[in-house]
């Protein structure tokens, strides 16, 4: 059923992609959404969103916001007194910038933030190019390769827009809308920050945010399938199994990195496991 699904779905969205634009396109356009949402097949294909790419930057200006205004959920830690962490952090997102990979380099206000909260091992990102880190992954991670991969997937979601897909999915797009226009409530806006923090991408997102975390480093020193040894530590996890979970379990990920950088032929071999130790060592 799935398949048939999916050869369906990928089937009116060539129609719309190819077609004449005519009187029925909106029709078009929900009709082929519909089916993307209900098949979570995978496709080549780029997905329109049915959003501006300014959108995606006054979403994450909202969303920074709430979290800003926020410290008793998301205790963020002060640049002036961490400059050194936080200019390592800066220095990794130029390398990634390098790669020339990524599409809204100059259109999204790029900006980490640290939130300090050593019991969460986790990561997000924005729609708009804002990621907040948490110290409990900072911690957890072992190695610059690691980190730099985490860095690279989270920053893809980013710039693929999988997040405000994401959003738009589970919340509507009028509660998108409304902030976007400035009608938002406080609540409307709160709401969306939560969901960032538990949101599940599908297989195929996060599946392409891997892959791009790879290619980001694939012509550097580094290992270029550092999120791979990530995922790695990470087996005894309870997670799971594919089928049941929005997320690939961990050794696929790992088998997929893996497998990305032999095809694209990585050459970088380097962890900088004790520069990343040092820095790491600058958190409070």
């Amino acid at each position: 059923m799935k398949s048939i699904l999916c050869n369906f779905r990928n089937f009116f969205l060539n129609q719309y992609l190819t077609g004449e634009k005519n009187h029925h396109s909106y029709d078009k356009i929900f009709f082929f959404f519909i089916l993307f949402f209900i098949s979570g097949c995978c496709t080549t294909l780029r997905i329109p969103v049915p959003l501006p790419i300014q959108a995606d930057v006054i979403l994450g200006d909202y969303i920074k916001n709430s979290i800003l205004n926020d410290p008793m959920t998301y205790p963020l830690l002060d640049r002036s007194t961490n400059q050194g962490i936080y200019d390592y952090i800066s220095d990794l997102t130029d390398t990634i910038f390098k790669s020339g990979l990524i599409n809204n380099k100059d259109k999204f206000n790029w900006e980490v933030r640290i939130i300090k909260k050593d019991s969460q091992i986790n990561a997000f990102a924005t729609p708009g190019g804002y990621l907040f880190i948490y110290t409990g992954l900072l911690k957890f991670i072992k190695s610059e390769d690691e980190f730099i991969g985490v860095l690279g997937h989270e920053m893809a979601h980013s710039d693929l827009r999988h997040i405000t897909k994401r959003l738009i999915k589970i919340l509507g797009i009028e509660i998108l809308s409304k902030i976007i226009r400035g009608e938002a409530s406080p609540s409307d806006i709160e709401q969306v920050a939560k969901t960032l923090i538990v949101l599940k991408f599908s297989r195929c997102y996060e599946k392409e945010s891997d892959n791009y975390s790879v290619r980001y480093l694939c012509n550097r020193s580094y290992n270029a399938a550092g999120a791979a040894s990530l995922f790695e530590r990470m087996l005894d996890f309870p997670a799971p199994p594919e089928f049941l979970s929005s997320h690939p379990s961990n050794s696929n990920r790992i088998r997929d990195i893996n497998r990305v950088k032999s095809e694209l032929g990585c050459a970088g071999v380097e962890t900088y496991a004790t520069r990343y130790q040092a820095k790491i060592a600058l958190l409070p």
